[in-house]
């Protein structure tokens, strides 16, 4: 008996965390939405099911422009005034996933998440080029010389 007790405690823990995961899918599907505060260097992420603010992060200083990808799963901020920096934002932990510095393009500005959910290209007005980072791993892959004096935004 208490063999078959073990093991229906197990079913239904498994059966119990898969339905929460199958909740928290289903909560991400119906709609995440986040918000840069430019003064308060933070995003607020809304459950827009809830109408309720989840979460409020830090991101780095000056944010300007936020994006997120089509799998809800990342968002990222533009640190443009004074931050010279992308925050990374792990939307289904809720957290700050990294800090992406940009000493070579300053000023980020117009960002747009790529196709892969991974990569996010950005522009640099100060810097007169296009960026691409991989969110994953915050590494800078690509630099695209615009030769404009102000590159300002960008979609995919």
């Amino acid at each position: 008996m208490k063999r078959f007790s073990f093991v229906l405690f197990i079913f239904v823990a498994v059966i119990s965390m898969a339905n929460g995961a199958q909740v928290e899918e289903s909560r991400l599907s119906k709609g995440l939405l986040a918000v840069v505060n430019k003064s308060d260097n933070s995003i607020s992420v809304i459950d827009i099911n809830d109408k309720r603010i989840i979460k409020t992060l830090p991101t780095g200083k000056g944010p300007h422009e936020l994006v997120m990808s089509n799998n809800q799963k990342w968002a990222v901020s533009t640190n443009f005034v004074g931050g010279d920096s992308l925050t990374v934002f792990n939307l289904r932990e809720l957290e700050v996933e990294r800090t992406i510095p940009l000493e070579a393009l300053k000023g980020p500005h117009g960002a747009a998440f790529l196709t892969d959910n991974k990569h996010v290209i950005f522009t640099s007005g100060k810097a007169k080029h296009l960026g691409i980072v991989n969110v994953e791993t915050g590494a800078l892959e690509t630099k695209i010389k615009t030769a404009q004096d102000t590159t300002h935004m960008a979609v995919s």
